[in-house]
């Protein structure tokens, strides 16, 4: 069985990324069910679906610049460490949401301070862990596997966490999501406490590495300049379709709760197929050669989306917009840490968070507002126009670039 699943997926050639990932998936899925479990007790306490905004802001607004701010202080050598420190403190929050709902003194004004404080810790999380995975990898050839079990794992605690969540809020209250979420982070911990101490990791230069560097880094780097604006393209114009999604699935197939479920349950459907794929991948250059046209599948398929005349092929078309961006933002954020200097590799997921991460809140509001002003189907051919312009602009200056040096 063990040789099956390393054939099948190399990465687990290396036992302890096995026992990570393992760790990983336990504690994402905590993670989202805490998530749910905070919007849906604060609903029942408030019915503001304003103060719900307020709260996915206080989680998600650090990732807009904590990474960037973090990530070059990282290095290989302490990175266990450091994950173990980061994942201390959000288990101590979770366990003082915990404790509140035990004694029922999670009211509103608490709620939302704790989730100021949590979502600075994640999004320290968030650089950490994806250092660490690729840290523990003797051979860099395996990256991307590793970063496509890494985001195969972390779309199926999406998908499931919320669905758990639910069920536990309404059987059992708070307290249940808040366990599961202290569990999971026992399991993480317990994964990277079993890495051993002694463990060899790759030596890093004893260089100062600062935002400066990473962003020379990202200039000067042929792969670099050309896909970290393809991140940011995906981020503004691509991802923004989650949002689309409720206004298409009332005005165009007249049911937004059945439809919304189905076409994010077939993007899902495709980012996991090609996270799939690119974990059983074995030759890293075919990964390469592919990335050159799955960018502009994504514009294609959110057009085929525009002019589909049914839900069947609507489908189809979030199936390919799934499959395009999770397999574009996997290979890139791969090929960016194993083409980087080692000192600068922090900095550099730093940078592909806040290209990639950076992009989607003014995305989601743009596309939104558009949406409101000219219609669902006519908002996705804006984003399938503004993909394509960007991508053939980028193109454009990345060649005259190369020309003219």
């Amino acid at each position: 069985m063990t040789s099956l699943l390393t054939r099948a997926f190399p990465v687990f050639s290396e036992p302890v990324v096995g026992r990570y990932l393992g760790g990983q998936l336990a504690s994402i899925l905590g993670n989202w069910t805490q998530n749910i479990t905070l919007s849906l007790l604060l609903w029942d306490q408030t019915h503001s679906a304003s103060l719900i905004g307020v709260l996915n802001f206080l989680l998600q607004g650090p990732m807009l610049f904590v990474p960037m701010v973090a990530g070059p202080r990282l290095q290989p050598s302490t990175i266990r460490a450091t994950t173990f420190w980061i994942l201390s403190c959000s288990l101590g929050i979770s366990v003082v949401f915990l404790l509140g709902a035990v004694a029922g003194r999670l009211s509103a004004l608490p709620i939302l301070l704790l989730a100021g404080l949590l979502g600075i810790v994640l999004a320290l999380e968030w650089s950490a862990r994806q250092m660490l995975l690729t840290s523990l990898l003797p051979d860099r050839s395996l990256l991307v596997n590793a970063v496509a079990m890494n985001s195969l794992v972390f779309n199926v605690g999406r998908m499931a966490g919320p669905a758990v969540a639910a069920v536990l809020f309404a059987r059992y209250g708070a307290i249940a999501g808040f366990t599961c979420s202290v569990a999971g982070l026992l399991v993480m911990l317990a994964a990277i406490q079993s890495v051993p101490k002694s463990r060899p990791v790759e030596a890093t230069p004893r260089e100062h590495s600062s935002i400066r560097d990473v962003f020379r880094f990202a200039e000067k780097d042929e792969f670099a300049r050309r896909y970290v604006p393809t991140l940011a393209c995906f981020g503004l114009f691509v991802s923004s379709y989650q949002t689309i999604i409720p206004a298409l699935a009332a005005t165009e197939f007249g049911s937004a709760s059945r439809y919304t479920g189905v076409f994010s349950a077939c993007a899902g459907a495709g980012a996991l197929c090609s996270a799939l794929a690119l974990a059983s991948l074995r030759n890293p250059r075919t990964a390469r050669r592919v990335l050159g046209w799955t960018p502009w599948l994504s514009a294609g398929a959110l057009f085929a989306v525009a002019a589909s005349p049914n839900a069947v092929l609507s489908g189809a078309g979030f199936f390919f917009i799934g499959m395009a961006v999770s397999y574009s933002v996997t290979v890139i954020n791969s090929t960016l840490q194993r083409r980087c200097p080692i000192h600068l590799r922090g900095g550099v997921v730093g940078l592909y968070g806040l290209a990639l991460l950076g992009g989607m809140p003014l995305g989601h509001l743009l596309m939104g507002s558009v949406a409101n002003w000219l219609g669902a189907r006519q908002t996705l051919c804006a984003m399938c126009a503004a993909m394509l312009l960007s991508l053939w602009t980028i193109r454009a200056s990345t060649r005259q670039v190369g020309g003219t040096g």
